[in-house]
């Protein structure tokens, strides 16, 4: 994947065509999601859909992401971490690993969901972000210009 023209070609005849159903196993619970593989489908058609995955397979996935937690970590900002306790590709485990490199993340661990938890409890993970976003609005307004 990470050589120029080879990555493109695989990503398109091989890796993106294989998405839209391997993806039902980020879902804890996938049979409640019969229609995702159509609903991806029709995010691919969006131009750059399939260059971004690429680039994250290239840029991402395979390296030492520790340098940028830490970067993120010394920033100050606020982070918020929504994480599936079913999550196979990300186990819910490495959390403490990013918790330690950010140790300003606010950190949420969904029951019942796995790689995808703000679309499979979206009940409990929109409140959630909704009163993330409300408290930093608020810092920001406190601080002024």
């Amino acid at each position: 994947m990470s050589l120029p023209l080879v990555g493109e070609y695989l990503m398109t005849v091989s890796v993106a065509p294989s998405l839209p159903q391997g993806q039902l196993d980020d879902f804890y619970r996938p049979a409640r999601f019969p229609r995702w593989p159509e609903m991806y489908r029709a995010q691919m058609r969006y131009k750059g859909f399939r260059h971004a995955l690429l680039s994250t397979s290239r840029n991402y996935s395979r390296g030492d992401q520790r340098p940028e937690f830490e970067h993120v970590g010394k920033s100050r900002l606020p982070v918020l971490l929504i994480w599936g306790k079913e999550d196979r590709g990300l186990p819910v485990e490495l959390s403490a690993d990013v918790q330690e490199m950010i140790p300003q993340a606010e950190l949420h661990v969904i029951e019942e969901a796995a790689h995808l938890p703000h679309y499979e409890r979206p009940e409990i993970v929109n409140p959630i972000l909704s009163g993330f976003l409300d408290r930093w609005a608020a810092a920001q307004a406190m601080a002024g210009p």
